[in-house]
């Protein structure tokens, strides 16, 4: 018999280590896109503390440190301080703009219009497709929506055992509710263009997860 079910799990692993924590934060990793006028087009963080640039089209690599909520850049000689804001997003002063992992899709509709939600079709029912991942290379969590309402849960990365279950999960509007497939209590999100976040049902924690 398992010690803790699947998405009880979810909540050992994620104290400290995915989103809306100063722990998460300190965790970049990916692609972070350019939203609205920014200077650079891209940073792309990686393993070791380093950091691509990508500025009209030339990619140059430097360092970054984190400071509490700020990110410190280094290329070459020159050092910029970006924020981490509450959408996760990396945010310069003045001309340096401001990064979103998945770009506009994910900065919220202070940058972004937000498209009038679409009703579905009377009968219709909402779905969900592809794969929704939180966290990083040493913990990360991956939702991936199957047809006929169905997920696979993957718990995995160098610090963590991989295990994977089959689960279901249901849609009323914009919140998801998925099954835990050992019958704890579910996982319950909110879908905010492509992302997905909340806590399992009854915990005040939050996890977001990322359309990859």
């Amino acid at each position: 018999m398992r010690a803790c079910t699947t998405i009880g799990l979810f909540v050992a692993l994620a104290a400290g280590l995915f989103a809306g924590s100063p722990a998460y934060a300190a965790r970049l990793d990916g692609d972070y896109q350019q939203v609205g006028t920014s200077l650079f087009e891209k940073l792309a963080f990686r393993s070791g503390n380093k950091v691509r640039v990508t500025f009209m089209g030339m990619t140059k690599v430097g360092t970054y440190e984190i400071d509490g909520k700020e990110v410190l850049i280094t290329v070459g000689n020159e050092t910029s301080v970006f924020t981490i804001d509450d959408k996760g997003c990396i945010v310069g002063g003045g001309p340096l703009g401001r990064y979103c992992k998945g770009g506009a899709a994910t900065a919220g509709p202070d940058v972004q219009d937000a498209a009038p939600a679409k009703r579905a079709p009377a009968g219709a029912q909402a779905v969900l497709s592809g794969r929704y991942k939180a966290g990083d290379a040493k913990v990360h969590i991956s939702l991936d929506f199957k047809p006929d309402r169905k997920v696979r849960i993957t718990v995995g990365g160098t610090q963590t055992p991989a295990d994977a279950r089959d689960a279901t999960y249901r849609m009323d509007g914009d919140k998801v509710t998925v099954s835990d497939p050992d019958g704890g209590p579910p996982l319950v999100l909110v879908r905010k263009g492509s992302v997905l976040e909340g806590a399992p049902e009854g915990e005040s924690m939050k996890m977001k997860f990322v359309k990859q």
